[in-house]
């Protein structure tokens, strides 16, 4: 009962501190600024599909900076919200999903706004951004040439009218009705290597049916596909069995050392780290697409809470002490290194273990890749799907490398499925940690000094970097 109470004065608490921060929000004031997003209907832009005046119907997704007026309240206001970069938005850059079919007819209605307007209002001052949009978006150059300046007009337009405030435009793609990316040899290389793995998975269980089939009726059930098989030729084509694998997976009861079985709680503090980091990814990305109310996410940052999930980058951490861990247990239990061990051994076996870890990664590794840079962008469709996506397919097919050598978390402005940068950090701790064991397991001496100063090492390095 005593919990339950201390329950209900903790939620009372957060309930009256939300709202207590909400009463600091004016919200009223808040949406007299211009909408972070702004979003002509897609699907209806699009199927409206005609062809006039050399400008087929076309679907232009723009990013904007607002320029700069300090004669101007409202912009006063928009600086003064931007200013607060841990709390909100930048309230000054905007994206907007123009129809250019609309905007064409809005200009030919402009007869009464002055054409000196009508241009552009300077460069866009964030050029690491537009630099980054051209490299992600090189297919596009054509229309940023073609519509740049009437989308340029067209915006200012609308916004002068509806806000007295002028932008700083810069196309980052735009979508043609009827037209679709063409196929390239990845593609269809891709999709066979994809079609290839299907048949032979197919094959294979096919092949494992059959075998239970052949067995006597008692054992036609099963049970058959978690017991292994005794010929070698038999083992070959059950491998990609599906039925068999699904009951590999989930067998608990095969022998296992003491130490594993000892250890087996580390499996329920993956699950629990697992959902915490697909929880908090979940709300990065909630706030990282266009959302109508982003005012919910800049009132969430004064929440109490708030700062466990801004912290969440921690929990990652207990997944590379378990890898460290781990990997001390089993070097010591095997006894891999000892005393006696020659250099060319030690050599040797660093390279085997090493391999053993990197083989058994690469194969998951590269099927994403050649996922995310052929299917992934056909997957959906929608005025911000490449925005998110098109990065994945451009990089994973020029910086693939960066990833399959485990560096690429030391490249992350330009990278291919930047989640990866984990592996790429348990990889070269991995590392640097099998050269630590080998080292002391072979020279006994000076042990305890090693572990002192790699714990000065990965304290000092995380200060210095977050505070200097």
């Amino acid at each position: 009962m005593n919990y339950f109470n201390l329950l209900v004065i903790v939620n009372i608490f957060l309930t009256a501190k939300f709202f207590v921060v909400i009463g600091q929000f004016n919200l009223s004031v808040y949406r007299q600024m211009p909408p972070l997003y702004q979003f002509d209907d897609y699907d209806r832009c699009l199927e409206s599909a005609t062809v006039t005046s050399n400008i087929r119907t076309t679907y232009c997704v723009v990013y904007a900076e607002i320029v700069e007026n300090e004669t101007s309240s409202l912009w006063n206001q928009i600086a003064s919200f931007s200013a607060d970069r841990r709390h909100y938005f930048s309230h000054d850059r905007l994206f907007f999903g123009i129809c250019l079919e609309r905007c064409k007819r809005l200009l030919h209605a402009a007869v009464t706004f002055p054409q000196h307007e009508l241009v552009r209002n300077g460069a866009i001052r964030d050029t690491e951004l537009v630099n980054y949009y051209f490299n992600v978006h090189k297919r596009e150059t054509d229309n940023r040439i073609r519509y740049d300046k009437m989308v340029n007009s067209c915006l200012n337009y609308d916004f002068h009218h509806n806000f007295g405030l002028k932008l700083r435009t810069s196309i980052e793609y735009c979508e043609v009705a009827n037209m679709y990316l063409e196929h390239d040899n990845l593609d269809v290389t891709v999709y066979t290597i994809f079609v290839i793995i299907a048949l032979i998975s197919i094959f294979s269980t096919m092949y494992d049916y059959r075998l239970k089939k052949s067995e006597i009726l008692s054992k036609q059930n099963n049970e058959f596909y978690k017991i292994p098989l005794q010929c070698s030729e038999h083992q070959l084509w059950v491998s990609y069995s599906i039925c068999r694998n699904f009951y590999h997976i989930c067998d608990t009861s095969k022998s296992r050392s003491q130490t594993a079985e000892d250890l087996r709680f580390f499996d329920g503090l993956r699950v629990i780290g697992v959902f915490l980091v697909l929880f908090v990814h979940s709300l990065i990305l909630f706030m990282a697409v266009q959302v109508d109310n982003p005012q919910f996410y800049e009132t969430f940052f004064y929440r109490p809470e708030t700062a466990i999930l801004e912290n969440g980058a921690a929990i990652i951490q207990i997944f590379f002490v378990m890898s460290g861990f781990l990997l001390y247990v089993n070097f010591n239990e095997r006894k891999f290194v000892t005393n006696n061990t020659s250099l060319m051994d030690c050599v040797v076996i660093y390279f085997k273990i090493f391999f053993h870890r990197y083989l058994r990664l690469l194969p998951s590794l590269m099927m994403l890749i050649l996922f995310n840079s052929t299917v992934l962008v056909r997957l959906q469709n929608g005025p911000f799907w490449r925005h998110y996506v098109e990065a994945e397919r451009v990089f994973c097919r020029e910086l693939w490398w960066q990833n399959l050598l485990f560096v690429n978390n030391y490249l992350l402005k330009e990278s291919c499925s930047h989640q990866t940068w984990y592996l790429a950090a348990d990889m070269q701790l991995f590392e640097l940690f099998l050269i630590v064991l080998i080292t002391i397991n072979n020279i006994n001496v000076f042990g305890n000094g090693i572990y002192n100063l790699l714990f000065e090492t990965k304290t000092n390095i995380p200060y210095k970097s977050g505070y200097f």
